[in-house]
């Protein structure tokens, strides 16, 4: 016979009550489009983060204008791109080790002048529409 006892879940002593992450569902978020900003706040240049159904999001225009969204962690060693990160002509700069990548996600440049990896930003469905910029989300 064991001396050991199973600890049994007891949701009225917190010590032994089941973890909330494992018995709270995620909030019901529908499909669809989703305001995140205005065309004003992202000028040329700028990197923007906002929070899309509990997540963050960065929005950036190129030097040239052209919009971007993408999930905000470099795939380098994950850097926030929304802290620190910069626009140097039409690339997301990192801010950690100054991987660069295009408006498609493509890492196209590094810091140390070795070929560029074959990682990739998660870019996200966009439009542009009477100055707001949406994004698309999908469960």
């Amino acid at each position: 016979m064991s001396r050991w006892k199973r600890r049994e879940q007891d949701p009225r002593d917190p010590a032994r009550a089941p973890s909330p992450s494992k018995e709270q569902p995620r909030l019901p978020y529908p499909d669809g489009w989703f305001a995140v900003a205005t065309s004003g706040e992202v000028r040329p240049g700028k990197v923007l983060t906002r929070r899309l159904k509990g997540e963050d999001v960065v929005l950036y225009r190129t030097t040239s204008g052209r919009l971007s969204v993408v999930r905000p962690f470099c795939p380098h060693l994950g850097a926030h791109l929304g802290h620190g990160g910069t626009v140097r002509g039409d690339n997301l700069v990192c801010p950690f080790h100054q991987f660069q990548f295009d408006p498609e996600g493509t890492c196209v440049k590094t810091a140390y002048g070795a070929p560029p990896p074959k990682a990739r930003l998660a870019t996200l469905d966009f439009r542009e529409v009477d100055d707001l910029v949406f994004v698309w989300s999908h469960a």
